[in-house]
């Protein structure tokens, strides 16, 4: 609806009759000034405004107020809310939320996960040491008391017996030719070091008589002529031992012992054979030879109507310190 303005003198009031700044507040209306009757560059001061308040209705969703437009707070920590649900700095720092950098899992899942702390009540079982935990908690408390290097000693203590080498092949003659049997090559044993074989050896029933049997040393045949069993006309099997000492220049003759057991197959007739001339001294061929020594050999042969056979030949040596 339109207005009109009169003069004092009653008559319509022309806009030219206006003078510059003539118009009071006092003569305007209240509410009669409306929003869009204010300029956009009117740039009226806050001040003027009835509340400087600014509540949260008053700011637009897409408003994108600028972070630095907000009160600082503590510096680099991790903001969290607290119990009335306003954003607080908390007692994390920024250095410590680095460290979650790289986790791919829950960390807590990871931890429980790991192996307990290691110590006298929870101490860690053998089965997690090594490639394989092959090594028992028995085994590794026999390292209790070790005072240095284990091979070291093992090398060092005397008496050792060391396997030089071994035929295990059976062979069986009917020859009644003395002839080599059983041979260990390829050794390499100083003639200072004491050795002992042993070897097993069987005869067939067929003549009441027994095999005969003796050894050799590199190229020297040492002992010969020794029985193998009794001449029973059975079917006899038994183990024979030859000790050789330290083979020294002036005790070449000290002959070997070479005791032995023969036993029949019946069960109850089990006996020890100790033939004439097979212990002590025994018969020697010829004497020790006094270099290294490089070959043993089981030496035999069979008498007719029966079979000799020999087999298992092993030969070992004893430390010399």
């Amino acid at each position: 609806m339109g207005w009109t303005v009169y003069n004092s003198d009653g008559k319509i009031l022309q806009s030219a009759e206006l003078g510059d700044n003539a118009v009071t507040s006092a003569k305007i209306a209240d509410g009669a000034i409306l929003n869009a009757d204010i300029n956009a560059s009117a740039a009226i001061a806050k001040t003027k405004l009835a509340s400087l308040d600014v509540v949260n209705a008053d700011v637009n969703a897409s408003a994108a107020v600028a972070l630095s437009k907000l009160a600082t707070t503590t510096v680099s920590r991790a903001l969290v809310s607290d119990g009335s649900g306003v954003i607080s700095p908390s007692a994390v720092t920024s250095t410590e939320i680095g460290y979650l950098d790289g986790v791919t899992s829950a960390i807590q899942t990871q931890i429980t996960a790991k192996q307990a702390t290691i110590d006298a009540s929870a101490r860690l079982d053998a089965a997690s040491i090594g490639a394989n935990g092959n090594v028992s908690n028995t085994e590794y408390g026999y390292l209790s008391g070790v005072t240095s290097d284990l091979q070291t000693q093992l090398n060092a203590a005397g008496g050792a017996v060391t396997r030089q080498g071994g035929n295990t092949s059976e062979v069986t003659t009917t020859s009644t030719s003395a002839d080599n049997l059983l041979a260990i090559a390829s050794l390499s044993i100083a003639a200072t070091t004491p050795l002992v074989a042993h070897v097993l050896m069987r005869k067939t029933a067929g003549a009441a008589n027994h095999p005969v049997w003796g050894y050799t040393v590199n190229a020297t045949s040492i002992g010969a002529g020794m029985g193998m069993g009794s001449t029973s006309n059975e079917i006899q099997e038994g183990m024979k031992l030859v000790y050789m000492p330290a083979r020294v220049a002036t005790y070449t003759f000290a002959g070997p012992i070479v005791p032995g057991r023969a036993s029949d197959q019946s069960g109850n007739n089990a006996r020890t054979v100790i033939e004439a001339g097979s212990y002590g001294s025994g018969p020697m061929q010829a004497a020790f030879p006094t270099d290294a020594v490089s070959s043993f050999k089981i030496d035999g042969k069979s008498q007719t109507g029966l079979t000799f056979g020999v087999d298992e030949l092993h030969l070992y040596s004893w430390a010399t310190s």
